[in-house]
């Protein structure tokens, strides 16, 4: 299964997400700011990352930056999962490439699970099974 890195310095809410995932079959590596996970994601090489913005000492949008310059991790589609709602921040990051901007308060884990799944591909069980027919 895909491997997922959580960059975010809330700890609870990493427990959660981590937990989530890693029942729906994912391998779950964790950061707790972007330093660190700048530093998880070139050795692990996930799959996908979900990223807060608002950590330090190096920040998410620090993080992100230097996620899609460097070629080692610039092509992992990366979340931004963050409470931050100011004018023109989801167009910012998805013109420079962000996979998906969700805000923290409007995605349960069980969305975000589908919304990881949806950008990695995955086909449903049912309809997986349905084309073998």
């Amino acid at each position: 299964m895909a491997k997922i890195l959580i960059i975010d310095d809330e700890i609870d809410f990493i427990f959660t997400y981590q937990t989530w995932f890693e029942s729906e079959g994912f391998e779950v590596v964790t950061a707790l700011d972007g330093g660190e996970g700048l530093e998880k994601a070139e050795s692990v090489k996930p799959d996908l990352i979900t990223l807060d913005l608002t950590m330090s000492p190096v920040s998410g949008y620090v993080a992100f930056d230097k996620l899609k310059l460097n070629p080692v991790t610039q092509n992992i589609p990366v979340i931004i999962l963050t409470n931050v709602t100011r004018a023109g921040i989801y167009d910012e990051f998805m013109d420079k490439g962000a996979a998906a901007f969700c805000e923290k308060t409007d995605y349960s884990p069980k969305q975000l699970v589908e919304k990881i799944k949806e950008i990695l591909g995955f086909i449903p069980l049912e309809t997986a099974t349905a084309d073998k027919e």
